[in-house]
């Protein structure tokens, strides 16, 4: 409905008399209370019923005309025809940019300008309005297209350009001109800027757009003293309280589903923009693709009692395409790389889209070609559509040299920062780093540990050119990535290293002391710089810059990593500082003994046991000739290389190396240390793996007192206690004591650790396992199919976490008589463990039980008993003839002996597995129990 419209239906309803106007509000049927009671003023029952009727809820002004015609009909063109017509002229329009066709996206803006501008039509504060945001981010075409799209709200539409005063001056006497004011031609131009004042102090119906106004302060003597239609202002500022704006609209950049929507449709890949002036350019275009998607197995649990249940509890993250019509995959691939390196910024989009179209070249092609040329490659094309006035390179160069003139510290600041990640730069960084910085920083921020503000001062010119985004409430600041692309073009590539260089030494001001491991309480401080030093980790590598305080720097973020379960992320930050420290400090060096235990430590995690243990060895052999045999660091190392011969199912060599890592741990640190309750909890974890649940159990319970006292209720650490006491439980068949353990320890490590870690995932696992050997299917089978899934997104497809899973998942299926299901999962996960433990690793000896059981629920004799026999021999080398799990194998080749019909056979495994479990496990476990039965039935012929 056009201005006029409206305004013709307003006045109509005000002169309704009071009769007619209650039989419209009747057939209206607005929710009670919103008109006001007949004893009110009529504008203000009919300003309360427009209000409705233009809401969410209300029925429209088309419908209001509509029941108005009905009651009152020919009143509505009675009033248009005394207003001379309403809508038979076209009203003044000066907007100096036609409509972009390729306009993408912004709706949200769009639609909160527009709610913005008329939720208050009396009031200046909401009347005036701002569009904030970088150069080249869309500001100019968004009003354009706000004027375009809402052109019919207005009786007239006018641009002035706010660069200058005397850019604003000359809009305004374009104003007078198209008005046809007296004044228009006046002399002194300062009488015709009044008189358009006056006249938009008077009139209504008007939407004025002051575009590139990034100094508001010019603008501010030329707004009306009472402001009667809109204002909408563009401007790279961010603070415009001379214009009575506290919070501006802050124009991001495009989504990246918006930025490849526009570059498909810009250059003609697929079919073209609608011609209704109110639909957007495709959104969500999805690529073709002719391969099945691949489905992950699905995961759950151990198996019943009869069945070993692999261990998996703990010692102490990382990241698609579809259909579409007439782009193939690579292309959509690569549209959506190229929209990222570009930072979703529209100019840039534009940029590149021109040079596409203009030499026809694919999107794979440009991708490739911007990789190697950067910002060169962008500047082969200057933006064609969309009101740009420049290209990227120099959108910003004036603002730049102005900083640099005008605030040198700023200027500083902002080349350190384009050697960082583009968000989340921490202010501690500069106010703490700032010493490391050289002048003019350290001079500015000299007070700013003690004074935040001071940093807010420094930024403050950065900001009002919206080159910075400051975000408060994380205490940091954010820049788009091709600013930062046109400050590295201008400094060079061989000033880098006298920018890199000081960022590694602020930073290694926020690292914990190089003497001691990363803790819990260390992560909020590391968390933020993540991002940033491996930003830098590109810059030393592209240019070869080394120095021992980067490869400080890298380890220490590294072993962070490792702790936040992001192996994929921490690997190529440990193996850079391993490979600095050797090229630096030669062959024998504290340090490089670091190293080389976090990438041992990288591999094991990852399920790589080959690869670290020689790293490990290396390890140990060094820290004893730097430091001695008697030594903490000498201490962590024999615990680390039991741990893996643990994990190998190499318990007899890992138990002498765990005894003495304790002993040595307690001499040096005392009885009430954290590596005290490390060592006591993976010594209680390898007697549960051997079954010797009666030495475990004091250890796991020390273990955790110790940490709950050292450390606090509420620690990972406590959280594994909490896990392995419960897993200790669960063996033994105790599971009122360990299900709220399990409970407790996954709550703990959510709260902790995040929803994505391999630790909770673990955590998953294992209170799946106790709901699983309970015969609680129904629970159990979500919590394995959420393990697994989320091993395979943190640990890839290939670890042993991840057989594991499969097993599980296995099992569940063949507990409850899936057997179809259950079988290739078995499969996949048997030969997995063989790839990545080999041959002789217990838990393959378990995948060849399970397996075996598959086949032997099915009747499937002669399939199971090869599987069985070579279970049970590889239990016996690797865990001894009397280990619980050989007990409960030999019971299996039993029954099924039994089921077989060979009966003395059956008793003789039977007595030997009975002679195993009851001594191990007592007399009245379930796997005691039920090997005693199954005797008892052969003896009594059943």
């Amino acid at each position: 409905m056009s201005y006029q419209r409206r305004l013709t239906l307003t006045k109509t309803l005000s002169a309704l008399p009071a009769p007619q106007f209650e039989q419209l509000r009747f057939a209206l049927n607005p929710p009670p209370g919103i008109v006001p009671e007949g004893m009110a003023a009529q504008g203000n029952r009919v300003a309360a019923l427009l209000s409705w009727v233009e809401g969410a809820t209300g029925c429209g002004l088309e419908a209001l005309g509509d029941v108005v015609e009905q009651l009152c009909p020919g009143c509505l063109e009675a009033r248009e025809s005394e207003n001379g017509g309403g809508d038979g002229g076209e009203p003044p329009w000066l907007v100096p940019y036609g409509r972009n066709p390729y306009f993408t996206g912004r709706d949200e803006v769009l639609t909160t300008l527009y709610q913005q501008l008329h939720e208050g039509q009396t009031a200046a504060i909401s009347q005036t309005q701002a569009i904030s945001g970088l150069g080249g981010i869309g500001k100019t075409q968004t009003a354009v297209e706000y004027a375009y799209r809402y052109r019919d709200d207005y009786r007239y539409v006018f641009w002035v350009g706010a660069d200058t005063e005397l850019e604003l001056t000359s809009g305004y006497v374009a104003i007078a001109q198209t008005l046809n004011l007296p004044l228009k031609n006046a002399e002194n131009q300062d009488e015709t800027v009044q008189s358009v004042r006056v006249w938009l102090g008077r009139e209504e119906g008007w939407l004025l757009i002051f575009d590139n106004a990034d100094h508001p302060e010019l603008v501010q003597p030329f707004l009306p003293r009472e402001i009667k239609g809109h204002i909408l202002v563009t401007s790279r500022a961010q603070d415009f309280q001379d214009l009575g704006i506290v919070q501006p609209v802050t124009m991001e950049t495009l989504t990246p589903e918006e930025s490849v929507a526009f570059l498909l449709t810009r250059t003609g890949r697929t079919h073209p923009v609608g011609e209704h002036p109110r639909v957007r350019p495709m959104q969500g275009i999805e690529p073709i693709t002719d391969l099945p998607s691949r489905q992950n197995p699905i995961v759950t649990g151990l198996g019943q009692s009869h069945k070993i249940a692999p261990t998996d509890r703990q010692n102490p993250i990382v990241t698609g395409s579809g259909q579409s019509r007439g782009i193939a995959p690579t292309e959509w691939d690569a549209a959506t790389n190229l929209a990222a390196e570009l930072g979703y910024l529209p100019l840039a989009l534009e940029q590149a889209a021109a040079y596409i179209v203009t030499n026809r070249v694919s999107f794979a092609d440009y991708l490739s070609s911007y990789r190697k040329q950067r910002l060169k490659r962008l500047e082969k094309a200057k933006p064609k559509l969309g009101h740009y006035p420049d290209s990227v390179a120099t959108t910003w160069a004036l603002n730049l040299k102005e900083v640099q003139k005008d605030a040198p510290a700023a200027a500083a600041l902002l080349n350190y920062c384009a050697f960082l990640h583009p968000d989340a730069i921490p202010f501690n960084l500069f106010t703490q780093g700032a010493a490391e910085l050289g002048e003019p920083l350290a001079t500015a921020l000299a007070d700013a540990a003690d004074d935040p503000l001071d940093l807010y001062d420094l930024l403050n010119p950065l900001c009002s050119y919206s080159l910075v985004r400051v975000e408060p409430e994380s205490q940091s600041f954010s820049l788009h990535r091709l600013v930062q692309e046109v400050i590295r073009a201008e400094l060079g590539d061989e000033d880098c290293q006298n920018w890199v260089e000081p960022l590694f030494r602020a930073i290694a001001q926020l690292l914990p002391e190089k003497s001691r491991d990363i803790d819990y309480q260390d992560w909020p401080a590391l968390a933020p710089l993540v991002n940033h030093v491996k930003e830098l980790a590109n810059h030393c590598q592209q240019r070869d810059i080394a120095s021992t305080v980067a490869a400080d720097v890298f380890h220490a973020i590294g072993a962070y990593l490792l702790e936040r379960g992001q192996y994929v992320l921490a690997e190529p930050l440990l193996q850079r500082a391993l490979d600095l420290r050797r090229n630096l400090l030669g062959d024998e060096h504290e340090d490089i003994a670091a190293s080389l235990d976090k990438s041992a430590r990288t591999h094991q995690l990852q399920g790589r046991y080959g690869e670290a243990e020689p790293l490990y060895q290396l390890t140990l052999t060094m820290k004893k000739r730097l430091l001695g045999d008697e030594h903490p660091s000498v201490a962590r190392s024999l615990n680390n290389l039991a741990l893996l011969y643990d994990n190998q199912g190499r318990y007899n060599e890992a138990e002498p190396l765990y005894q003495d890592a304790l002993a040595m741990h307690k001499r040096l640190l005392g009885d009430e240390h954290p590596s005290v309750a490390t060592s006591l909890n993976n010594l209680a974890l390898l007697y549960s793996n051997q079954g010797r649940y009666s030495k475990a159990e004091p250890l796991y319970q020390a273990a955790l007192a110790i940490r709950k006292r050292l450390l606090g209720d509420e620690h990972p650490d406590v959280a594994q206690s909490l896990n392995n006491l419960a897993g200790h439980y669960s063996d033994q068949s105790r599971y009122s004591e360990a299900e709220p353990l399990h409970q407790a320890a996954l709550a703990m490590k959510k709260r902790l650790l995040g929803d994505e870690h391999p630790s909770v995932a673990t955590s998953l696992n294992n209170l799946a396992t106790l709901y699983d050997n309970q015969g609680r299917y129904s629970k159990a089978e979500p919590l394995y199919q959420a393990a697994l899934a989320m091993r395979e997104r943190l640990l890839g497809d290939e670890h042993p976490s991840v057989a594991l899973s499969l097993t599980n998942l296995a099992l569940l299926y063949n507990n409850q008589g899936r057997y179809s299901e259950a079988e290739p999962l078995h499969q996949a996960a048997l030969a997995m463990k063989k790839r990545l433990l080999g041959d002789e690793h217990p838990s393959v000896a378990q995948s060849l039980n399970n397996l075996a059981l598959l086949y032997r629920d099915q009747g499937l004799y002669a399939k199971a008993e090869p599987y069985l026999s070579e279970a049970l021999q590889l239990l016996r080398q690797s865990l001894g003839e009397d280990h619980p799990n050989v007990g409960r194998v030999t019971e299996n080749l039993g029954i099924l002996r039994a089921a077989q019909g060979r009966t003395a056979e059956a008793r003789s495994l039977y007595q030997q597995a009975l002679a195993i479990l009851e001594p191990k496990l007592g007399a009245e476990h379930p796997w005691t129990v039920r090997c005693r039965e199954n005797l008892a039935k052969v003896e009594n012929g059943e």
